[in-house]
């Protein structure tokens, strides 16, 4: 299960933060919040912290987000690692 909740304010504008897992089951979930902001271009982050798995599909999303230059925050080494791997 992935809980995506909206925060306002910060220094990127809008964070979305993610908890739980971030797997091909949850991706259309994540996505369409994505690109929702995206097309209305407002600027955004990813709060990772609370993101306790990711598998192959999720890095590749996550990776793409972060190359397209959504700041990716907070993630844990092995998130990070995951993304370094996939990028």
């Amino acid at each position: 299960m992935l809980r995506i909740t909206r925060e306002e304010g910060g220094p990127s504008g809008l964070r979305l933060r993610l908890e739980g897992r971030v797997t091909a089951r949850e991706l259309p979930a994540l996505e369409s919040e994505c690109r929702a902001l995206r097309e209305r271009k407002e600027r955004f982050a990813l709060d990772l912290s609370g993101v306790l798995y990711v598998d192959e599909p999720g890095a590749l999303v996550l990776a793409g987000l972060g190359a397209a230059g959504i700041s990716v925050e907070g993630s844990t080494a092995y998130v990070r690692a995951l993304l370094g791997e996939v990028s």
